[in-house]
């Protein structure tokens, strides 16, 4: 009985002994495969250290993925990123955490420190897509410069700027250049009445920014595109499409007192040759754009007589409603002469002919105006205000002692057109898209450790929408000698999906425009570059590379492919196209790259 009980007792002993080993040596193991699993990389915050942002179940058991960091270089946005950029407009310099809230430590008793400026060296089109949805977004109410909303979007590119490590290049060594500027105020309803249709204001006409103010009724008169070119010699303007005696839209109208001149946008026939290769009038205004630009067209009307002005589209625009932003300039204001652009079919319907007269020209090259018997009365009366706004501007210095005197700027303009009769414009792609390309070229130029041999000034240009402001104010009060200034780079609306290939409509200075097409076929880049647009032909004129390129500075201005919503309440964050994101980006990034580094003749 007793041999019994001990053999049992002994029985039990073994037992226990059997089941406490084996419970040690499954601890053992545990340890070892956690050990084994922090020897990845934990690159996205859930603890597995496989960097795919998401939590795995089978607590690492594959050998071969324990030993290295995980190195994708995928362009997805997980939804702990450390790259995305909070609602509130505050980059997001959180360090990782996991789910729990604790900071993510590993069981070897390192802490993962990984900040938002731990980023990998490649475009992230999901951080475009975020800081667009922030700058597009009801809080910032349109980002119209001078008002709160505008302020906002300061702020954030001011915060980003800082915390990758610019350097400030405004005034008293701040991120901010300060300028101010005069702005129309609509105190009355603008009236616009032609024959006995009366026009709708905001529906069938706008009045342009800088406009003067006052009441005139008289004749309507058409004054064709409202040129005047004088004479020249053939051998100094080879290419100008125009006759060499001169063309003068005001000519056979006489003496226009008391009347309202009616004049088409932009040029006759092949119009973009107008604007670099025909002369002007001395005096009245200087680089390629002047001729067909709204300001000194209006100064020309005023000094041949006219009371007021009405613009139309050509006939080869589209004939819709105006287009909101639209701005004469401030050396062109004239206080007493009140200027507006208005439908064109709702023009046409008042003055039989205007279209027919309009297709004349464009065939002929010759100025087909005419007095209309049709009475008019235009009406705008404003109050001019001062507005105080700024630029925000950063700066790479250069390192390289022979070239770091030359600069590069990279620049967008991060405005837009605020409320209308309680409408937000939010902007998305005009141009919080464009002003999240050089967000992101700031980071990667941090991410990848770009040290430029150039200096390279990153900007975020105001008050665009409202002529061209901000850039040329910095033209004007240069932080850089203009000189010194190898290339400016302007972002203009680089969101929306391109109808058949993502890419870039491009134009500029010939070695810019082939230093973007040979550096993308070299780094493999099979995005489309195309050389033409009719988007193109807007923005030749209308931003915010205009100013630099008068002045003789390098330019190239990059616009994504697609149908863009200008000036409209659609252009919203859900119109945004992350593929067309990235694409101009991958673009300017190897075309900015080498112009940082003093490396372009690689290229060539």
């Amino acid at each position: 009985m007793k041999k019994r009980n001990f053999i049992f007792l002994s029985t039990i002993i073994v037992g226990i002994l059997i089941l406490c080993l084996a419970t040690c040596s499954g601890q053992d193991q545990d340890e070892n495969d956690d050990s084994a699993s922090d020897g990845d990389a934990d690159t996205d915050g859930d603890g597995d250290g496989d960097g795919d942002g998401d939590t795995d179940s089978d607590a690492d058991s594959d050998s071969d993925s324990d030993s290295d960091s995980d190195s994708d270089s995928d362009s997805d946005s997980d939804a702990d990123s450390d790259s995305d950029s909070d609602s509130d407009g505050d980059a997001d310099s959180d360090s990782d955490s996991d789910s729990d809230g604790d900071s993510d430590s590993d069981s070897d008793g390192d802490t993962d420190s990984e900040t938002e400026t731990d980023l990998p060296c490649e475009v992230d089109s999901q951080r475009q897509y975020d800081d667009i949805d922030y700058l597009a977004s009801d809080e910032l109410e349109g980002r119209k410069a001078g008002e709160p909303g505008n302020e906002l979007a300061l702020v954030f590119a001011e915060q980003l700027f800082e915390e990758f490590g610019l350097e400030p290049a405004g005034d008293n060594d701040t991120y901010r250049q300060a300028f101010s500027f005069k702005r129309s105020r609509i105190v009355e309803t603008p009236i616009l009445k032609v024959g006995e249709r009366s026009l709708k204001y905001e529906t069938d006409f706008e009045v342009l920014q800088q406009s003067g103010q006052g009441r005139v009724t008289g004749e309507i008169v058409f004054a064709g595109y409202g040129l005047v070119v004088p004479p020249f010699h053939p051998d100094d303007y080879p290419y100008c499409p125009l006759p060499a005696t001169g063309y003068n839209d005001y000519q056979a109208l006489g003496d226009l007192t008391g009347k309202i001149v009616l004049i088409a946008r932009h040029g006759p026939g092949m119009d973009q040759e107008l604007w670099s290769l025909c002369p002007v009038e001395e005096g009245m205004c200087q680089g390629y754009r002047c001729l067909t630009e709204y300001g000194p067209k209006s100064t020309a009307a005023q000094l041949a007589g006219a009371a007021g002005v009405v613009f139309v589209q050509n006939n080869r625009q589209s004939a819709a409603p105006p287009i909101e932003g639209m701005f004469l300039g401030q050396a062109f204001r004239r206080a007493d002469l009140p200027v507006v652009f208005a439908d064109r079919h709702r023009l046409a319907a008042a003055v039989p002919g205007l279209g027919w007269w309009l297709d004349q020209v464009d065939l002929t090259l010759d100025a087909a105006s005419r007095p209309t018997g049709i009475n008019a009365t235009l009406q705008v009366e404003t109050q001019i205000e001062k507005v105080d706004s700024h630029n925000v501007l950063g700066v790479i210095p250069g390192n390289d002692p022979a070239l770091s005197d030359e600069v590069v700027i990279i620049g967008a303009h991060i405005d837009h057109l605020g409320i209308k009769n309680g409408v937000i414009y939010p902007g998305a792609d005009d141009n919080a898209s464009g002003t999240s390309t050089v967000l992101e070229m700031v980071r990667q130029f941090y991410a990848c450790d770009v040290e430029p041999a150039r200096t390279v000034v990153f900007a975020a240009w105001n008050a665009e929408e409202l002529g061209l402001i901000g850039s040329c104010h910095y033209v004007d009060y240069p932080k850089y000698p203009l000189e010194d200034t190898t290339a400016l780079i302007n972002l203009e609306m680089t969101g929306v999906e391109g109808a058949s290939h993502a890419g870039a409509s491009i134009f500029g200075a010939n070695w810019l425009t082939d230093l973007m097409k040979n550096a993308a076929e070299e780094a493999g880049l099979e995005w489309k570059i195309n050389g033409k647009g009719a988007v193109q032909q807007e923005l030749r004129q209308s931003s915010d590379h205009v100013c630099f390129q008068d002045e003789g500075v390098p330019i190239i201005c990059a616009v994504g492919l697609g149908n863009h919503n200008i000036h409209v309440p659609e252009d919203t964050i859900d119109t945004m196209d992350k593929v067309s994101l990235q694409a101009v980006s991958e673009l300017i990034y190897v075309t900015l790259h080498p112009l940082a580094m003093g490396t372009e003749d690689e290229f060539f």
